[in-house]
């Protein structure tokens, strides 16, 4: 059977010292398209407790969607000097300053809260969905490594000195261990969420980047990049083949058909043989771009034919029209 689920953040709540009976009627239609899970965005919910009600009552599964940095009030953020990040302003047009996931306060906090997520939720929840699982964009990284204190703390004990010149840190040797650096950071994160999940009976998924490792990538405004996934840490299929996740959701947002294609291909191949974890993203409407309701329909028809167990859609609206939802429906049947 095929599969649908859903990304929602409760952008169709207006009413939101009430939200329950507009949720209710949203899961409603979408349950009767035949989506069966909702994997819903905490830091918009409104109401979570509202929100699994209408979920159990319309008959949709919830997964609960948390990041690094949800409910940290002062969590530590990626540290460069003023001028670094007046030169990454120059060059991007933009500056982040994600949560960095080699500081231990940050790992500390964010399994703290997972941890009283599911004390008090997992009756009501199927899942704990992770997105943001990773570093700032590697474009933006690459370049500009944090230099907080974790991090200057780990390069002094591997490299003799707490912050490396642009020659020494392209040194084959050095990038690599900066990069395993990383990336056993953020697997040490996620395995602490596996274990509080499997306490409870939970199930672990995640939205996963796109792009893995060398796939097609869009490196300007407003996307700055679909990865590398390794580079920011993420390295999904390294956790999927240690059985850490569960259900996989590449953010596959590519309305060019061809490009949406070659990833979905590469997403197989990269999962094999763990396809049955595999559900892809699909963007029916996000920021690189909107598909048409024949192009949704051509998207659900490639991942069917993959015969992958489902697809997760992202929509910025969170609201379907009945011609998206007819051709769920087709889809599902």
């Amino acid at each position: 059977m095929f599969r649908i689920k859903i990304w929602d953040h409760c952008r169709y709540v207006r009413e939101k010292a009430n939200p329950y009976p507009e949720m209710l009627r949203h899961l409603q239609i979408c349950a009767e398209a035949g989506i069966d899970t909702s994997i819903i965005y905490l830091p918009e919910v409104i109401s979570l407790p509202a929100y699994c009600q209408a979920a159990a009552k319309a008959g949709l599964k919830v997964e609960a969607r948390i990041f690094p940095a949800w409910q940290n009030p002062a969590p530590v953020l990626r540290t460069l000097p003023d001028e670094k990040w007046t030169e990454m302003q120059e060059r991007f047009g933009i500056t982040l300053r994600g949560a960095c996931l080699n500081h231990p306060d940050n790992q500390a906090n964010f399994l703290e809260q997972a941890g009283r997520l599911c004390q008090e939720f997992s009756g009501q929840l199927s899942a704990i969905s992770l997105d943001f699982i990773r570093n700032d964009n590697a474009v933006l990284l690459l370049e500009y490594p944090c230099e907080c204190s974790a991090c200057r703390q780990l390069r002094q004990h591997y490299f003799g000195k707490e912050v490396l010149t642009a020659a020494e840190a392209a040194e084959p040797a050095v990038l690599y261990k900066e990069l395993e650096i990383r990336c056993s950071m953020v697997r040490k994160l996620v395995e602490g969420v596996k274990k509080i999940c499997s306490q409870h009976g939970l199930d672990l998924t995640m939205a996963a980047r796109a792009n893995y490792l060398n796939e097609p990538d869009i490196t300007v405004a407003p996307v700055w990049g679909l990865g590398p996934a390794v580079i920011e840490g993420q390295d999904w299929v390294d956790w999927v083949e240690r059985g850490l996740i569960d259900a996989l959701y590449p953010m596959n947002y590519h309305t060019d058909e061809a490009l949406f294609t070659r990833l979905l291909h590469d997403h197989c191949r990269l999962m094999h043989p763990n396809k049955n974890k595999l559900f892809s993203g699909i963007g029916v409407s996000s920021s690189m771009g909107e598909l048409s309701p024949a192009a949704l329909e051509k998207h659900l028809l490639l991942v069917k034919e993959q015969d992958l167990p489902g697809a997760v859609l992202f929509n910025k609206s969170n609201i379907y029209s009945p011609e998206q939802l007819k051709i769920i429906r087709k889809m599902i049947a």
